[in-house]
């Protein structure tokens, strides 16, 4: 019976203020109504002005019947609109103060909670980013709480279900983040559709007082968050609290110390930085679908051929992502085909014609409409089959599509398409939730990216990283012991200090160990190590391009200028020992 009537209930309760709006508006006309018929059957019509019939009809909903003129009861039963109407208006009446009351009432409680929270979590904007990360933050047992400008959007109510407060309102207005209690939040991250607004509020976040330790992360294209990596408070060092605190005197420095001694807070400060949902997208498809490529382009001694395709916001990170991890063995280039709407805003996420490109990647831009997409031939794009298919548009329908005409044509095509789908629609969950564990679509793999980009795992705590982490660890390390002092260079950093472009370096190099270790399990020879080590500098180039830098005679790391985008046989023996270093490394790491 429950399962019966909350659906029925749940429709007008999601739409309370639209019933209570058409309760008076219906008592009201009814009113109208009443009062002609009354007029009319008195015999009193020439009496009736619409002004007074509009101030005789708004007294009801005060609970005033009088009507004025005396006579014959006006409420008799032969004038059922009136005798209707004195019950609807004030009814509707008293239903909008209960639900204002009610709101005001609940919104204080909810703030009153709120206040007593810490170390919850605080997300910023409710579409689908911000829904899907609360939600993935609720399973972890966090308490949440949601701020958005609107007040009864679909996902708002959906998450009211789940146990996620919110509060309606401005998330870069002090007020609004004094009231979600961002001063004892453990997490705090904004996903509303302006960067600005995200990078205000996770400025406002590193400026609280207490000192105790959280995280703050701001959604961010890669072109915006590379202006502001690497300067404060996005550059966080261990020590910057202490520093901190012994600015405030001697007693209070040795008060801070003894605390800090004697209980469990950590010596850290918030730690502020940017995502990108869909680069983490990028990183998790090509991680699970470019490694089985590996003995196959070794044994057969080519790159990769991949055929990219659509409009979705994804392609960028995907393009970058791919031309550096899809460097497999020796001095061959993947050849990657990309389909595209438009070529000049794939450009603005990818530097599509980068001098040294030709150096990491034999690029084939097909300027193509979606419709040309969902008929075009493979075989008038390649003679030769593709490796690895991905497709994402814009348009959930337009991807399916182009994915199935692209794996009709299964000749040229190795292995499944991979189609990703897009953030603003729930399409992937209801293809689930009605096809449970298999696919839909023949030979077509579907992915929801934001699942992918926008779980708490990746977000707040990023497991995809741990290795990277732990890369940089070791060669901090190493360099120390080595005689290299802290800050010597851009990269003689702890993570928490190092510039995003270096962490995404360790990143690329971490993800490509996979890629390495499958080939070295076919062979370890000197040969396949040099083969490697070519591959491993053509990856670091890679990633380095993508990350906006240049080739210049002078090595300059603030302004993101190296000599070494050259061919890796051009390069100082010194140089190519560091890469069959790190191809050895992976040997270590098996």
């Amino acid at each position: 019976m429950k399962k019966i009537l909350a659906p029925i209930i749940a429709g007008p309760w999601k739409h309370q203020w639209a019933l209570v709006g058409s309760l008076a508006t219906i008592a009201f006309v009814l009113g109208l109504a009443g009062l002609y018929k009354l007029k009319v059957q008195t015999g009193r019509l020439d009496e009736l002005s619409w002004p007074d019939a509009i101030y005789f009809s708004l007294r009801l909903f005060g609970f005033n019947y009088d009507l004025g003129g005396g006579g014959p009861d006006p409420y008799a039963a032969g004038n059922w609109q009136l005798w209707v109407a004195r019950f609807l208006a004030p009814a509707s009446t008293a239903l909008a103060v209960f639900k204002a009351v009610a709101s005001s009432a609940a919104s204080r409680v909810e703030r009153w909670r709120i206040s007593r929270w810490k170390d919850h979590a605080i997300v910023c904007g409710a579409g689908e980013r911000g829904h899907h990360l609360a939600l993935s933050l609720r399973k972890q047992g966090k308490n949440v709480v949601v701020i958005d400008k609107q007040e009864d959007i679909d996902t708002l109510n959906e998450l009211r279900t789940h146990g996620v407060l919110t509060i309606r309102g401005n998330a870069t207005e002090p007020e609004i983040l004094a009231a979600a209690n961002v001063e004892r939040a453990e997490v705090v991250v904004a996903l509303t559709p302006s960067v600005e607004a995200n990078l205000e509020v996770v400025l406002a976040a590193s400026r609280r007082t207490n000192g105790t330790p959280g995280q703050a992360f701001a959604y961010a294209p890669r072109s915006f968050a590379s202006i502001f990596e690497g300067q404060e408070p996005f550059r966080r060092d261990e020590s910057d609290v202490k520093k901190q605190s012994l600015k405030c005197g001697f007693f209070r420095s040795l008060i801070s110390v003894l605390w800090e001694t004697t209980s469990d807070v950590r010596k850290q400060s918030v730690e502020c930085g940017f995502f990108n949902h869909n680069a983490t997208a990028a990183r998790v498809l090509v991680r699970e679908h470019a490694p089985d490529l590996g003995p196959t382009l070794f044994r057969e001694q080519r790159g990769a051929r991949i055929l990219v395709a659509g409009d979705g916001e994804i392609l960028p990170e995907l393009l970058g992502v791919l031309i550096a991890q899809c460097q497999f063995t020796g001095p061959y280039l993947p050849r990657i085909t990309l389909l595209t709407v438009d070529k000049e805003t794939i450009a603005q996420g990818f530097p599509i014609d980068h001098p040294q490109m030709t150096l990491v990647v034999d690029l084939k831009t097909e300027p193509m409409s979606i419709s040309q997409m969902l008929r075009v031939s493979v075989e008038s794009l390649a003679t030769q089959p593709f490796d690895l298919v991905f497709v994402a548009c814009r348009e959930d329908g337009d991807t399916l599509t182009v994915a199935t005409n692209l794996a009709q044509q299964e000749t040229l095509v190795r292995n499944n398409v991979i189609a990703g789908l897009a953030p603003s629609t729930r399409l992937k969950q209801k293809v689930d939730q009605c096809f449970k564990n298999t696919q839909p679509l023949e030979s077509v793999t579907l992915y929801n990216l934001l699942t992918l980009g926008c779980e708490a795992s990746h977000v707040v705590q990023p497991v995809l990283d741990d290795r990277a982490r732990e890369m940089h660890k070791q060669y901090f390390e190493k360099q120390q012991q080595n005689g290299e002092k802290k800050g010597s260079s851009m990269a003689m950093h702890p993570w928490e200090a190092l510039r995003g472009d270096f962490r995404e370096s360790n990143r690329s190099a971490a993800d490509h160990i996979a890629i390495k270790t499958r080939i070295l399990q076919l062979s370890q020879s000197q040969q396949t190590i040099e083969l490697l080590a070519e591959a491993e500098h053509r990856r670091w180039m890679a990633q380095r391009i993508v990350s906006g830098w240049r080739h210049a005679d002078k090595r300059e790391d603030k302004k993101r200028l190296t000599p070494n985008f050259v061919p890796y046989a051009e390069l100082s023996e010194r140089e190519r020992e560091k890469d069959r270093n790190n191809v050895r490394d992976a040997i270590a790491s098996r």
